[in-house]
């Protein structure tokens, strides 16, 4: 975990050369008036309450917003996107 300003980065590495059977579980809580970029390889994300613009992106997983109101631009290669309310790309 690193951080330059306002902004926090958080990285998760795995060093296993096979990565079957590898989990990484991370809840991070910000201000509702962050704004939020996620990237993320796989794997499941959920975010709540975010109020300013939202840019999350995965190779593979489901995507949950609930109780956002910014932009929000969402993109999965594989797998859904709910999204509790109107939909607008950045």
């Amino acid at each position: 975990m690193g951080q330059k300003g306002d902004t926090v980065t958080v990285k998760s590495r795995v060093s296993s050369p096979s990565l079957s059977n590898v989990s990484v579980d991370l809840e991070i809580t910000v201000p509702a008036n962050s704004q939020v970029t996620l990237r993320t390889g796989a794997g499941e994300v959920t975010l709540t309450g975010i109020q300013r613009t939202l840019d999350v992106s995965t190779g593979a997983g489901t995507v949950r917003v609930r109780d956002a109101q910014g932009p929000a631009r969402i993109e999965t290669g594989a797998g859904p996107h709910r999204n509790g309310r109107r939909h607008h790309r950045l």
